[in-house]
């Protein structure tokens, strides 16, 4: 067991985060191998149908998402329902510009968000006037304080974390490196929990959790150098750039302090999770 100091004593209420089942989970796999390989091709055409990813909202309703490639988008991505404003999770849109594909981590996060989006009952079945009234994409506190957008990022964030941390246990060779990987876990909730300085390796990790810095065309040896030795973590020098998932996170503390305790208790269950696939090596 993680002996962390008891951060959520004083929580409201716990929260876990959301998980797809592993038959929506394939899909959504399937699908970003469908439109990484896209993304090469002409750009100038219309809009097209990827295909249908059928799931089922979080409160258990069946639904069917269409996923488009479409690119004359102006962003990477988006959920939406057609016709607009239906009741019915049949309804479901994504579209992606495959032009805006950094990484096939990036894809994969920004489908895996949208897809958030789609099982939110709130999005489809349980869509009100009054609940959407309070959403708005023009303005920051309405938009990353926002219930609708707080569900998608820190499960996103989550998903990426995990997913990181499994990409360097898998790589691990020595078993003095899974206590490096033990202790940046560590350092990573008492960052959220607390405010402590982040190390090297644990920046290295969120800096990954997106491939921020790593083209496809980056040789093995470099995208994977932090991950076999993590003790180089400490030679590295990114001078006061800040991974992208730190900010995108802590603007959800900004504009929502009272949801924020709801993130912490998400990430402190995800950190057992994590553990355990330290564990299991």
């Amino acid at each position: 067991m993680i002996r962390f100091v008891n951060i959520l004593t004083n929580l409201i209420s716990e929260a876990k985060r959301y998980k797809f089942s592993p038959e929506t989970l394939d899909k959504i796999n399937k699908m970003v191998d469908k439109l990484w390989s896209e993304r090469g091709k002409d750009l100038q055409r219309r809009k097209e149908l990827m295909g249908v990813i059928p799931v089922k909202t979080a409160n258990g309703v069946d639904g069917l998402v269409r996923v488009y490639v479409n690119p004359r988008l102006s962003y990477i991505g988006f959920m939406d329902l057609r016709p607009s404003k239906s009741l019915d999770p049949a309804d479901l849109v994504i579209e992606v510009n495959p032009k805006y594909y950094e990484s096939k981590k990036n894809l994969y996060l920004t489908l895996y968000h949208e897809m958030l989006h789609a099982v939110d009952p709130t999005q489809s079945v349980h869509w009100s006037p009054r609940h959407m009234m309070t959403y708005d994409e023009k303005s920051d506190e309405n938009y990353w304080g926002h219930p609708v957008e707080f569900f998608a990022i820190s499960n996103e964030f989550l998903e990426g974390l995990v997913k990181e941390f499994a990409r360097r246990v898998k790589r691990t060779r020595k078993p003095e490196n899974l206590e490096f990987l033990n202790n940046s876990l560590k350092n990573i909730l008492n960052y959220f929990a607390k405010g402590e300085p982040l190390s090297p390796l644990s920046k290295d990790i969120l800096f990954r959790v997106n491939d921020e810095h790593v083209s496809e065309e980056t040789p093995k040896a470099l995208k994977n150098w932090t991950a076999d030795m993590p003790h180089l973590a400490d030679f590295m020098t990114r001078g006061e750039e800040e991974p992208y998932y730190l900010y995108y996170v802590q603007m959800i503390k900004k504009f929502n302090p009272e949801i924020w305790k709801k993130f912490l208790s998400m990430l402190y269950d995800t950190t057992f999770e994590i553990k355990d696939l330290i564990n299991k090596k």
